[in-house]
């Protein structure tokens, strides 16, 4: 049947039912066609069509579910990529704060030595003695040794290398420094927390403590492994930038 033209027609006049031809509204037979007429039909539009299958709209679902589907692919792509490196971070972070801590522990074991009327005292070598790295090394029975010998209640493992150096005056005035190294992303380079202890002489001047005993450790730029005048005495200080580990 031939698509009928969507005008608006008024009381008088009526479409072929067969050819859509405008005709007056009592016609028996189409004057075109020759198609018998039924009685007058309301005025308005001839029916539409009634519309196709829905398969037209079950593709659109299909195309809007491949597209959610994708976008949050994506989302999940762009969320992941933030928060897996700051959960990282985070994580080298926790187990920085772990060797600044046993850092401060073998000052505040140096000072009690100093306390209970001993002298300072230095290792023998760096505890442990093997370089640190992204695991956790064993301490053996000589690190123990050197830790026993200060009064250390050293961990059975750990992230950090130890030194601790002291400097003894012609009096027998004595200052140290403590020095705790690691290396917790592999990279190869080491970050350093330092603890300077001053001694004082009989005459009230200030010993200073001796050169960090780091071995190797990347330094913030101009930084040196003396105590400076900025430097906090009896602190951890981190003297390596905040992107080494």
């Amino acid at each position: 049947m031939a698509n009928q033209p969507a005008m608006q027609l008024g009381p008088n006049f009526k479409y072929c039912t067969a050819c859509a031809h405008v005709l007056d509204a009592h016609a028996a037979f189409c004057g075109r066609c020759g198609v018998p007429q039924g009685p007058p039909a309301l005025s308005g539009p001839p029916p539409l069509a009634p519309p196709r299958s829905g398969g037209s709209s079950a593709a659109t679902i299909v195309a809007v579910v491949i597209a959610c589907l994708f976008g949050g692919v994506v989302i999940l792509g762009i969320l992941a990529a933030i928060a897996i490196p700051n959960f990282l971070r985070y994580q080298l972070r926790a187990k920085q704060a772990g060797v600044q801590s046993e850092l401060v522990s073998i000052a505040l074991a140096e000072q009690g030595l100093h306390a209970r009327g001993r002298p300072y005292s230095a290792f023998p070598d760096p505890v442990p003695a093997d370089a640190p790295g992204a695991r956790k090394v064993a301490l053996s029975d000589a690190d123990r040794a050197a830790a026993a010998a200060i009064g250390w209640s050293a961990p059975r493992s750990t992230y950090g290398r130890y030194d601790v150096a002291v400097i003894t005056d012609a009096a027998g005035n004595q200052s140290f420094s403590v020095c705790a190294e690691s290396d917790l992303d592999g990279d190869g380079n080491a970050a350093a927390i330092v603890w300077f202890h001053p001694g004082t002489t009989v005459g009230g001047a200030v010993l200073a403590p001796p050169l960090a005993p780091c071995e190797g450790a990347v330094v913030k730029p101009g930084r040196s492994l003396d105590m400076t005048e900025d430097d906090p005495a009896d602190q951890p200080i981190r003297i390596s930038p905040h992107d080494v580990f």
